[in-house]
């Protein structure tokens, strides 16, 4: 009788055992299925019809909590004074509110300053990368010498340095001193709002320059 009974405990536990084993396997597959960005070992997630409109608003709330672009803070920056002459060279008048929307890069130069020629392949190179995306420059001569007041002069020295932006002629120094400038080369970078966000004095810093004309196009 003893051993009848062991034979009927061992019979089920040979039972439980095969059951338990074909099973496993369904498990593992089920446990190794990917997730929908490809991730194994999860579960992938499904929607069903009763929640995909929740999910669908999920999605749009996250879409718009997107943080907007912060606007720089103007307050320690001047606006630009107005450019104005009665005479200009590559260009017809330029109204200085037309500029408004517009980068503006304003250089006081003249043509026979060593330091001033210095400068000007950096501007041409400006011009031709970023005048179709909005970048205006204006070349303010203010004469030196006496044979730089000669207008003439000017438009010959533009024409030689292959200059094709405009030049405001600034013969009685009125944009020299609205502008508080006291030396030759020195430019100004003007934002799409008017205000003065760069001053250099001198040569050099072209790189500076360069980056401060792409953040102000791109706000």
């Amino acid at each position: 009788m003893k051993q009848q009974l062991v034979g009927i405990f061992v019979a089920s536990l040979m039972l439980v055992c095969a059951s338990a084993c074909a099973f496993a396997p369904v498990q593992a597959l089920n446990a190794m299925q990917t997730t929908e960005d490809g991730a194994p070992g999860i579960p992938a997630r499904t929607v069903s019809n009763e929640n995909a409109d929740a999910v669908a608003q999920e999605g749009q709330m996250v879409t718009s909590a997107t943080p907007a672009p912060v606007k720089p803070d103007k307050s320690e920056f001047k606006l630009a004074q107005e450019i104005s002459s009665d005479t200009w060279i590559n260009s017809g008048k330029i109204n200085w509110s037309d500029l408004r929307g517009k980068v503006v890069v304003v250089d006081f130069w003249t043509f026979a300053c060593y330091n001033c020629k210095n400068t000007l392949p950096y501007k041409k190179d400006w011009y031709s990368k970023y005048a179709d995306k909005g970048l205006v420059i204006i070349g303010v001569h203010t004469p030196e010498l006496s044979f730089e007041k000669v207008v003439d002069n000017v438009r010959k020295a533009v024409q030689d340095y292959g200059i094709r932006y405009p030049i405001a002629i600034d013969g009685d120094y009125s944009n020299w001193r609205r502008y508080n400038v006291w030396a030759w080369p020195t430019w100004f970078i003007v934002d799409k709002e008017g205000y003065v966000r760069y001053t250099h004095i001198g040569e050099g810093d072209y790189a500076g320059s360069e980056k401060m004309i792409q953040q102000l196009l791109a706000e």
